[in-house]
């Protein structure tokens, strides 16, 4: 999934840190991008998705498959995958005009107000 997202950076140790978590989409998702307009941590974001709907963090899966296949959307902000938690800390996309990189940032953490955090949409 990082050759298929052809990233100008990753960090070296995504691949171990995220192992075992699953890199491929069999199905359609359906994903709904969220901007918070204060600087989140990451209990406050889970917070917010039980409140409205029950609503399910992506996991590394989806998104990989972001970076891969909306590629630009990073460009914009970075995304977060708040599902996608590994020995604490969870997946990210960032990048601007020039670069687009895959890292890992810890969950204890504050996110600033212009990431973007992924959830499944019903």
């Amino acid at each position: 999934a990082i050759k298929l997202g052809k990233y100008d950076g990753h960090d070296s140790d995504i691949v171990t840190l995220f192992a075992d978590d699953e890199a491929g989409l069999t199905e359609a998702a359906d994903i709904q991008l969220v901007q918070f307009d204060c600087d989140p941590h990451y209990d406050e974001m889970l917070a917010w998705a039980k409140e409205n709907s029950g609503k399910t963090p992506i996991l590394s899966k989806h998104l990989l498959a972001i970076g891969i296949q909306y590629s630009e959307e990073q460009r914009k902000a970075p995304i977060v995958a708040l599902g996608s938690v590994q020995r604490g800390d969870v997946l990210c996309l960032d990048g601007n005009s020039v670069w687009r990189r895959l890292y890992r940032f810890t969950v204890r953490g504050c996110w600033g107000r212009g990431c973007l955090f992924g959830f499944l949409s019903e």
